[in-house]
């Protein structure tokens, strides 16, 4: 079985340079607007090349290979986090590793996208044999800045072929045993996007009912209350427990303090009683002189 182990994104959206793990079962979870669907998007081109995004929770605009690699952010005033009077021509990355658990190897598809001052985009895509992402690089530092590396560094660094997008789909079919015809690909696709489609105005409490949960009434109101007074619970269990540590923290040093005023006392009494034993073999040593001098003024 090949099994997709990690996600690497260069100039995706807003990742410009992260790395997910990826399990047999994997829940991205956030708010809307946060990322979740753009990570889908990023898996489904990277590997199957398919450009049936997911919609926007929190823009109008439609979203395209560009906009992804641009960054678009607002479709009003047409702003970009990469724009092109800044970046005329600008790398992307999607890399995905995978580990072939039959065979017991790594490797990586990777997807480079180039788009240039006109926003028109060139995709290549690569493998790189034996290799998981702590093995390789898809960014440089210059003057203190990050930034991706371009094709031609990588080719030079790496001594890989980079292939046009549709032979490159097909070496990724192959990779990962998917060994079909195209109309099997556009098949498969749809169901991939059945999969792997966020749509923010679904009814999350209906999808858990009808195709988690089993068939009975269940309130999710009292189930949400419950949770917030847990993590109320939690929080003042929390503060609890650092009172306890301040309060063993003084214990501690009460104790300490005790113990150190004893040995103070102890040693005290102890040089007391040597001092009265000193002076009282000093009061006797007197006592005996006096009494031989008497004597002797007596003869």
């Amino acid at each position: 079985m090949v099994i997709l182990k990690q996600v690497r994104l260069v100039n995706w959206y807003a990742f410009n340079h992260n790395t997910f793990p990826i399990g047999r079962f994997t829940l991205i979870m956030g708010r809307n607007g946060s990322g979740k669907s753009v990570i889908l998007d990023a898996i489904r081109y990277g590997a199957f090349g398919d450009t049936a995004f997911n919609k926007s929770t929190d823009t109008q605009g439609k979203r395209t290979l560009s906009t992804y690699t641009r960054g678009f952010m607002d479709a009003t005033s047409n702003t970009y986090m990469r724009p092109a009077d800044k970046y005329p021509t600008l790398t992307t990355h999607i890399a995905l590793e995978y580990y072939d658990d039959s065979a017991m190897v790594p490797f990586i598809l990777g997807t480079l996208i180039e788009t240039d001052s006109k926003n028109t985009v060139k995709t290549w895509r690569y493998v790189l044999e034996g290799k998981t992402m702590q093995d390789v690089s898809h960014t440089i530092k210059e003057n203190g800045t990050e930034r991706p590396k371009t094709r031609e560094e990588l080719k030079k660094e790496w001594k890989v072929r980079f292939m046009g997008n549709e032979e490159g789909l097909e070496a990724f079919m192959q990779m990962t045993g998917l060994n079909m015809t195209k109309l099997q690909v556009q098949t498969f696709l749809k169901k991939i996007r059945g999969i792997l489609t966020y749509n923010p105005k679904s009814r999350i409490e209906q999808f858990i009912k009808e195709s988690v949960l089993e068939p009975r009434e269940i309130r999710f109101d009292p189930l949400v209350q419950s949770m917030e007074r847990i993590d109320r619970l939690n929080g003042e269990l929390s503060q609890i427990e650092r009172e306890i540590g301040d309060l063993e923290a003084v214990t501690d040093a009460s104790a300490a303090f005790e113990k150190s005023e004893a040995i103070v006392r102890r040693d005290d009494i102890m040089n007391a009683y040597k001092d009265y034993h000193n002076l009282d073999d000093e009061i006797t040593g007197l006592a005996k002189k006096q009494s031989r001098s008497a004597s002797r003024c007596g003869n």
